[in-house]
C-alpha cells in the first residue's frame, strides 16, 4: 500500500539511507489512519536529503503521540539540503507528554518537518498547505518549538506559496509559530519567505 511505501522510506532513513539525489513522487492521496507515525529522517539516525513531490495530493490523519528512538516530530523529522513541493497535509494531531530519548537540547515540533538544515545548499519548500492541526509541545527542561508547519530552520532556506490554516499550537513556555517556530541562521545564511500565509 501507499502507507507502507511512505513508512518504508522512514525505515530506510533509520538504516542510514539519505535519498540524496533521489526524487520521490506521491501518486495519489494518502490516509495515514491516525496510526502513530515514525518521522522520515532524524538527528538520531539519519537525514532525509532527497526531493519529495506531492503532486498536489493530500496526506491526512497524521498522528504522533509517542516516539521510541527520536526527538524529531513531524511527517519528516530532519531534512538536510532537501526539497518538499506540492503537498496538502490535513487533520494532524501531534501530542507528546515527554521526551522518550536523550537528544538535542532544542527540537522543533512541526507538522510537515521538525528540523530543516540548509547548510550546503538552499533547502526549498514550495506550494505546501497545512490545515486542521493540533500541535502540543511537552513541558521539558529542553526547548521544544512547536509550529503549524516547520519547527526550526537552520541555515539557508526558501519557503514559497505555503499556508497554514486552522491550527492550534501550544508550547508553553517556549517559542511557537504558525508557519515556523524558530530560525537559527549564521553568517552567510538566510531565510526567504514569499507568498505564504497563516490564518485562523
Amino acid at each position: 500500500t501507499l502507507f507502507r511505501s511512505l513508512a518504508y522510506i522512514a525505515q530506510q532513513t533509520k538504516a542510514g539511507i539519505t535519498y540524496e539525489g533521489i526524487s520521490i513522487y506521491l501518486d495519489s492521496d494518502l490516509d495515514l489512519g491516525n496510526k502513530n507515525w515514525t518521522p522520515i529522517g532524524s538527528l538520531e539516525y539519519g537525514n532525509f536529503m532527497g526531493k519529495f513531490y506531492g503532486n498536489n495530493h493530500t496526506i491526512k490523519n497524521l498522528t504522533i503521540t509517542s516516539l521510541s528512538d527520536t526527538t524529531m516530530v513531524g511527517l519528516f523529522g530532519l531534512v538536510k539540503n532537501g526539497e518538499i513541493h506540492d503537498l496538502y497535509l490535513t487533520d494532524v494531531n501531534i501530542k507528546l507528554d515527554k521526551f522518550n530519548v536523550a537528544g538535542t537540547d532544542q527540537v522543533g515540533y512541526g507538522t510537515l518537518v521538525s528540523n530543516v538544515y540548509g547548510n550546503d545548499t538552499t533547502y526549498i519548500i514550495s506550494n505546501v498547505h497545512v490545515s486542521n492541526v493540533q500541535v502540543y509541545g511537552p513541558s521539558s527542561s529542553r526547548v521544544t518549538l512547536p509550529s503549524g508547519m516547520i519547527g526550526i530552520v537552520y541555515g539557508r532556506a526558501e519557503i514559497d506559496n505555503c499556508s497554514v490554516d486552522n491550527a492550534y499550537v501550544e508550547g508553553y513556555p517556549n517559542s511557537t509559530g504558525g508557519l515556523l517556530a524558530e530560525v537559527s541562521n549564521g553568517a552567510g545564511k538566510y531565510l526567504k519567505i514569499t507568498n505564504s500565509s497563516v490564518s485562523n
